[in-house]
């Protein structure tokens, strides 16, 4: 053990102690690799290369991940940039770490663990030169092991990564053109900026920006045309009231401005909702998955360009998600699918584009998002888990996985391939935040790179709950505003994935939505122990298709919409009854009014009108009274508070939040969001969940 100011360094049990020994210091393993490296250099200055390579060896680092760690080792030590008792910065130049570093050697007094002591044959020693001698000897084997345990270990597979772009805002929707020389990609400098289409020469490294004559979604695919100055590309254009597949050609001359000629619409999709899209080079055909109806399960289609003609694609009958997302081989042989049925676990799927026969793959225990063919059309390449930021590649059974790229920020989707198996990447970062909305003075932000969502406002006091997950998995916190505590409430060794939180009107009870599971807890259990797991016997409901919206229809029943067969129909869970569950066929949203809890409203089918419910009374027809108001055909997250509603709709310019009175004594107020992920509401305080900022860049393999 190594004794460094107030602090006791533990490399065989990994861990760091107060000098007094009796309380750990909680450190995340990649700062306990950069304390191990300045302890095993003390005095010296570590360039920032040195961190690099020592700590991040293969892997994607950004620019801004050395500051981050330095500022939190430096937190947890107690240090102070500006006054340093541990890491000194050194300008231009590195980090020295300037404390002295010598054996820990505990006195007689002092209550350690039996074993932070000195090995005894050491202890023994009477004569000092023997004892200072064993102790140097032993201080550099202690030094060895650990040099060779944060020293990285090389893989065959990983590989080293190079930025394409370092500009703010994100750069996504990446594709190089054939002759590997041109990266087109879309640009937003932040989420309120339309989307632009860039492309850059990685050889003479000119960047410029291409006019179109639509706005652009998403890059679809780059078609060489044979000629040095032009480029041939297909994308995506996508609103809330208008969806269109466009080809056009595309000068890249240099030193000259970039703009879009002969832009034709392959076809229209305002019918559909798009998910994914792919162009198959040797058939001119865009294969593209898409749900119809604007509802689950997504199906696969096919568009032949030259005959413009769309076709429903043989395959297997998609349940819960459907097929979302999918990749032609390299080859042009097959068609990879990833499906998600109502599990919510994602099954990869290969299906013959000749004869329709279907092969299957890897299921991941998880929503899978992004998964394509290696260069071989046999192996893939995925994302091998949503906090490990890695991209791997495997047979296509899931068998003898191997690292190909290790970062330690985000991965944004849209994995590309390149020669000589080359990858080409994204990176994400997203800071999803709460914020109050409509004037209300509580203006604080629980900052998190992130994501903090699905926030639920107790009714009878200022205190709120929402789900993160800023400490790695997702966790449920609890926030006191008069204090401005935020303290998590649960320690999930699982992996939840928490999509909708609801608090009863008597604030009671708390409903959370899990995938397709519904959880039903008492509040009071917040309050006492840390909720470490979401036992059995908190499970109220598993719904056998997915569900998209979540409220309490009274203190003693839970209304849940799920979609089935692609239409939204409401299910009345009884708590008193185990969950047991009746089909409200008329309706499809149930809402309550918090504050009049007497009170619910139900959506009717295909109308949209709002009805309202004394929620005393049996649910029968003749109790319904019209409120005359109807909510718009694309509307989604609606709620209602004190005979006013809440609910979010998009359009040309964004995504917003419509505030109406339901007597419609008021005009529609609307607030602007900004990629809105969820809100709350009580007593007229609206708190809103949605992208603060957005950065990101494109990388390539080595």
């Amino acid at each position: 053990m190594i004794q460094f100011g107030e602090f006791i360094f533990d490399a065989k049990q990994a861990r760091l102690l107060t000098l007094n020994g009796q309380s750990d210091v909680t450190l995340e393993p990649k700062l306990f690799e950069l304390l191990a490296l300045f302890i095993a250099k003390p005095n010296e200055i570590l360039t920032r290369d040195d961190l690099l390579n020592h700590l991040w060896a293969g892997s994607l680092v950004t620019d801004n991940a050395i500051n981050k760690l330095i500022g939190n080792l430096r937190k947890a030590l107690g240090d102070n940039a500006k006054s340093p008792r541990y890491i000194q910065t050194v300008p231009k130049r590195g980090y020295r770490f300037v404390c002295d570093v010598s054996l820990y050697q505990p006195t007689q007094n002092q209550n350690v663990l039996s074993n932070s002591t000195l090995p005894s044959v050491i202890a023994s020693h009477t004569d000092r030169r023997l004892f200072v001698s064993a102790s140097v000897v032993l201080f550099v084997v202690i030094i060895v092991i650990l040099w060779s345990t944060i020293w990285p270990k090389n893989e065959a597979s990983l590989r080293a990564a190079m930025p394409l772009t370092r500009v703010p805002g994100i750069e996504q929707s990446h594709y190089m053109h054939a002759n590997n020389r041109q990266l087109f990609f879309i640009k937003q400098n932040d989420d309120r900026s339309q989307s632009q289409l860039w492309f850059k020469d990685t050889e003479s490294l000119l960047t410029q920006r291409v006019k179109l004559d639509t706005s652009i979604s998403e890059i679809i695919s780059v078609i060489d045309t044979n000629t040095a100055d032009n480029a041939k590309i297909i994308y995506l254009d996508k609103t809330q009231s208008q969806c269109g597949v466009y080809q056009a050609n595309v000068s890249i001359a240099p030193n000259t401005s970039a703009f879009s000629k002969q832009t034709e619409q392959l076809f229209d999709c305002s019918d559909k909702r798009i998910k994914d899209l792919d162009y198959h080079h040797q058939h001119n055909v865009i294969y593209y998955t898409a749900q119809p109806r604007n509802f689950w399960p997504n199906q696969i289609y096919s568009f032949d360009i030259k005959t413009k003609t769309h076709q429903i694609l043989p395959q297997p009958e998609p349940k819960g998600w459907g097929h979302h997302h999918i990749d032609i081989s390299p080859n042009g042989e097959k068609l990879l699918i990833m499906s998600t049925d109502n599990d919510h676990k994602t099954q990869l799927l290969a299906l013959n584009l000749t004869t329709h026969k279907t092969e299957v793959g890897i299921k991941f225990n998880r929503p899978a998002y992004e998964a394509i063919w290696h260069h071989d059309s046999s192996k893939l390449y995925y994302f091998s888990d949503a906090n490990s930021q890695q991209i791997v590649q495997s047979d296509f059974n899931g068998n003898n996985i191997e690292r190909v790229v290790d970062s330690n920020e985000a991965l944004s989707y849209r994995i590309k391939r390149l020669p000589n198996n080359n990858l080409l990447f994204a990176t994400s970062v997203n800071a999803v935040n709460l914020r109050w909305l409509g004037g209300v003075k509580e203006s604080a932000l629980y900052n998190s790179t992130v994501a903090d969502f699905a926030p639920a406002l107790l009714h009878f006091n200022n205190h709120y709950l929402f789900a993160s997950k800023r400490s790695g998995r997702m966790q449920i916190y609890r926030v006191n505003p008069d204090s401005q505590m935020v303290e998590p409430v649960s320690n999930f060794n699982a992996n939840y994935s928490i999509n909708s939180m609801a608090i009863s009107t008597d604030d009671q009870q708390l409903a959370l939505g899990v995938n397709n599971q519904v959880y039903y807890l008492p509040l009071d259990l917040l309050n006492g122990e840390t909720l470490t797991s979401l036992s059995h016997s908190f499970l109220l409901h598993e719904s056998e298709h997915p569900f998209i919206a979540m409220d309490w229809h009274s203190d003693g029943q839970l209304g849940l919409t799920r979609v089935k067969n692609g239409i939204p129909e409401l299910q009345l869970l009884d708590l008193s009854k185990e969950g047991k569950s009746k089909r409200a066929e008329r309706w499809t949203y149930s809402l309550h009014d918090s504050e009049n809890p007497h009170l619910n409203y139900l959506i009717e089918h295909n109308s949209n009108l709002i009805y309202r419910v004394d929620t005393n009374l049996a649910l029968h027809e003749t109790q319904l009274t019209s409120t005359e108001f109807a909510l718009p055909t694309e509307f989604y997250h609606a709620k209602i508070d004190n005979g006013i509603v809440y609910f979010v709709t998009t359009e040309e310019s964004g995504e917003y939040l419509n505030i109406r009175p339901l007597d419609n004594t008021q005009p529609v107020n609307k607030l602007r969001l900004h990629q809105f992920k969820s809100f709350d509401v009580s007593k007229g305080k609206i708190l809103l969940s949605d992208m603060a900022s957005r950065e990101g860049d494109i990388y390539r393999t080595l």
